[in-house]
């Protein structure tokens, strides 16, 4: 072999190697920046025996915004079709929760940005004798769902239900002795 063979296949070995190399970085730079352009939604609630009675409220705990595609209010399992914020009035009166209500949905194409609290549902009873066991038997029958995706097109999904409570089961007094 002459010395500008050799010369020619080690050029040629480098180039590849460094072509290699910055593919490789490439696909690198693209994880990383869809790891960090990633958005979280959850939904934070609070129940109280003051009012507001119910608070619900949607946040974006990621670091990129999130593009909202579906948004769902379900009651016994079943769809409400064409939901808007004025629903939730009538959504609460079927399950039993009547009072001042204020709320909002989500509309496809709305971007919640990193960071950003939306407030979802506001319920303030005005009756006293319902307690905060009977209003969470209620909110039972209500789930909320909000299909989402990231500025790179990845679909997620975050649901909010009421969930039984340990305390709904057990009534508290002084003990028999």
């Amino acid at each position: 072999m002459t010395p500008e063979i050799i010369t020619v296949w080690a050029s040629i070995i480098i180039a590849l190697v460094a072509l290699f190399v910055a593919v490789w970085q490439g696909y690198l730079m693209r994880k990383h920046n869809r790891l960090s352009l990633r958005p979280h939604l959850t939904f934070l609630h609070k129940l109280s025996d003051q009012d507001p009675r119910f608070f619900l409220e949607i946040q974006n705990n990621g670091v990129g915004p999130a593009e909202v595609r579906q948004f769902r209010v379900l009651l016994d399992s079943k769809p409400q079709e064409h939901f808007e914020p004025a629903s939730w009035i009538p959504t609460l009166n079927i399950i039993g929760l009547k009072g001042r209500t204020c709320g909002t949905s989500l509309n496809p194409g709305e971007f919640i940005a990193a960071g950003q609290k939306l407030q979802m549902l506001k319920y303030d009873s005005g009756n006293e004798s319902l307690g905060s066991r009977q209003i969470r038997q209620a909110l039972q029958r209500i789930m909320v769902q909000v299909t989402y995706r990231s500025v790179y097109g990845e679909s997620y999904e975050t649901s909010f239900c009421v969930r039984p409570s340990l305390f709904d089961c057990y009534e508290t007094g002084s003990p028999d002795l």
